[in-house]
């Protein structure tokens, strides 16, 4: 039944996606969190940081992305269909590195950057008589494309070596439960979105508790207005 039931919430957006009626084009940064994490995972959105060693020396560009939103009018709610393709990025746990001799080499400090597309199908609910202002709820599916681990090996005061590679730790697919908040002034839309992981994040046994937060600070440009009553 559960599975029935999100089937035919994702047919609903395809339905929507083919009699839409609004388009407009989606630009947005996100940072990610980690719930049920042991370390701190949260890379910012954007930030600046100057430290020791160079994961956290300069300036940080955390997660992004480039959607489209399609809408239709449902009396006096919107039925909304959006793809979204973006990064996001998280800290690793710290490593301790030996060599062949178990002797220490250094700290490792790890980096993942996840490049994803996301599905949403969202429901409107206007909260004032111009319809500027609204409550987005509903349903989304997150799919990790590549994801990528790089950790920069301290080993001295103000010195590093970095090495990289997949990450295959992530589950491909992530249900979510997205909850948006949108303000239009004309054709610009400014928006913020969390979208709550209901499904595992990590493949790993000792992070299945995990789970991901995602919020997003959008903006959106209308190409194509819906007609409203």
């Amino acid at each position: 039944m559960k599975r029935l039931l999100i089937t035919a919430w994702f047919v609903a957006c395809l339905v929507t996606f083919a009699n839409a009626q609004g388009l407009s084009l989606r630009l947005s940064g996100n940072q990610t969190f980690l719930l049920g994490a042991d370390y701190p995972a949260s890379y910012p959105m954007i930030g600046w940081f100057q430290g020791n060693f160079e994961p956290q020396n300069g300036l940080l560009i955390g997660g992004f992305g480039l959607g489209l939103r399609l809408e239709r009018p449902m009396g006096n709610k919107f039925f909304e269909y959006q793809i979204v393709l973006g990064r996001s990025r998280t800290y690793e746990p710290r490593i301790q590195y030996i060599d062949a001799n178990a002797q220490p080499i250094g700290l490792g400090y790890g980096i993942n950057s996840n490049y994803h597309s996301t599905l949403i199908g969202m429901i409107a609910w206007p909260l004032d008589s111009e319809k500027r202002l609204r409550l987005h709820a509903g349903l989304g599916l997150r799919t990790v494309i590549v994801s990528e681990s790089k950790y920069w090996i301290a080993t001295g005061l103000n010195q590093s070596e970095t090495t990289s590679g997949p990450n295959n730790s992530l589950n491909t697919f992530t249900l979510l439960l997205p909850l948006e908040f949108s303000y239009s002034l004309g054709r610009i839309t400014l928006a913020t979105r969390w979208e709550l992981g209901i499904t595992r994040y990590s493949r790993i046994s000792s992070r299945s508790q995990q789970r991901g937060l995602w919020g997003h600070f959008e903006i959106g440009y209308d190409l194509q207005k819906p007609e409203t009553k």
